[in-house]
């Protein structure tokens, strides 16, 4: 059953003009991994998710099946349930309901955010691109490398660490000390990464080479499971394809016809009531994404901002980091207000511009402490581009960004997600 009824909740509490802020503490991504460590009896003191979303449905089940799709906004699944037929299995046989993602409403924030049980302004790591103050480089968080300098160089070779990304303590941990099992899913070329070292750590983590090795993997790992398990599949093709041909281009639709196949024809119909017995399903996103010119980026790279910028060591000013989307910048103290102000003037009509104690104070990264690490990685002001617009620094000019969808920014189509739950016997064929 689709629970559009949620949604109107949200908008009604959340919504200013063009955006959709994150609902932090009733319906948001930031409650799913709380929700899950308390479906396996641990103690939480973060909020969880509304029981109606989940309880009668989960009482009697001993594990979770939990499917994170990177970058399946709420509006996608709810334009193509009618023709993707495993989508319309689950608004026949499962509840979906709109909730909202963190922000920024990016990968690296929102993976952070599930593997930690904690809010970016908690957890530290905010964007996909970031100025690493330890090894004084532009950085591309998850891969690990350098953007400025020596492009694709490994942070390990400059001193980095994985622990830079995260180094608390993650949700596999805490399940492991209560004797439950993380089985991550993930495609190899992402298993062994700095990323992975550091947020899957306590995990159990099974690569798979491409999505027919996944389906067979996940099956047989459901079969021969002997103990409670927490089984964790990242499914990234859907927010690449986006990226490269826009969401709801017909590259984009053909990518969900792709999961709904593999998910009714090549699990589902070949998964046995004894298999899924006792287990919890679960479906969500990480954000969605939202059509973008790229031939129309504001760029800021010979922008007299830029000499308000903060210097690093050598004298260069740090860049404008985050993502065209939502924009961290690191000016000098004594010239911060000032710079607010010029921007507001320049781009009020398509950005906002606030200093980075206005958006915390407005709530938009989380709650909880805000961590040193936190501070240190957003820096002081932060641009949010209205839905028509991308703002970015380009650190390679003779490569310019040609993405035709993005995220990171609070419009609806890139803040709203789903949250699917179900009994999986419930949804065999």
């Amino acid at each position: 059953m689709l629970h559009s009824d949620v949604l109107t909740q949200i908008k009604k509490d959340r919504q200013h003009g063009q955006s959709i802020y994150p609902d932090y503490g009733r319906y948001s991504l930031a409650e799913v991994a709380p929700t899950i460590l308390s479906l396996f009896g641990l103690h939480v003191d973060e909020k969880i998710l509304p029981a109606a979303l989940y309880k009668k449905t989960a009482d009697g089940c001993k594990n979770v099946l939990f499917f994170l799709m990177d970058g399946l906004g709420y509006d996608a699944f709810s334009r193509y349930h009618s023709e993707q037929i495993f989508f319309d299995h689950l608004i026949e046989r499962a509840d979906v309901y709109p909730i909202t993602t963190i922000f920024p409403s990016t990968t690296a924030a929102a993976h952070t955010t599930i593997n930690s049980s904690l809010t970016p302004q908690q957890h530290g790591l905010p964007e996909w691109v970031l100025y690493l103050h330890e090894v004084n480089r532009v950085v591309e968080s998850i891969p690990f490398t350098t953007l400025d300098g020596i492009s694709g160089e490994d942070v390990g070779k400059l001193g980095g660490d994985p622990s830079m990304l995260y180094s608390g303590q993650t949700i596999h941990e805490r399940l492991q000390e209560a004797g439950i099992t993380s089985f991550i899913f993930i495609n190899k070329k992402y298993a062994d990464n700095a990323y992975s070292k550091a947020c899957l750590r306590g995990a159990t983590v099974v690569p798979y080479f491409r999505h027919s090795d996944l389906m067979v993997k996940l099956r047989q790992y459901l079969k021969e499971n002997k103990t409670r398990s927490f089984f964790y599949v990242y499914w990234p093709e859907i927010d690449s394809i986006s990226h490269r041909f826009g969401p709801h281009s017909e590259e984009y639709r053909i990518e969900t016809s792709v999961f709904s196949h593999l998910m009714m024809n090549e699990f589902l119909s070949q998964l046995t009531p004894k298999a899924a017995d006792n287990t919890f399903f679960i479906l969500t996103s990480d954000h969605g994404q939202i059509k973008v010119n790229p031939r129309a980026i504001l760029r800021l790279n010979d922008h007299a901002i830029l000499k308000n910028m903060e210097k690093r060591p050598d004298g260069r000013p740090i860049p404008p980091v985050g993502s065209p989307r939502d924009i961290f910048l690191h000016v000098r103290p004594e010239l911060l207000q000032k710079t607010i102000v010029s921007l507001r003037k320049e781009f009020g009509n398509r950005s906002q511009v606030l200093s980075m104690d206005e958006a915390i104070q407005m709530g938009l990264f989380g709650v909880g402490t805000v961590s040193e690490r936190f501070i240190r990685r957003a820096g002081n002001a932060l641009m949010i581009p209205n839905p028509d617009t991308m703002i970015w620094y380009e650190y390679n000019q003779e490569e310019p960004i040609a993405f035709l969808g993005h995220h990171g920014g609070l419009s609806e189509q890139e803040m709203i997600i789903p949250f699917v739950t179900a009994k999986l016997r419930d949804l065999i064929i």
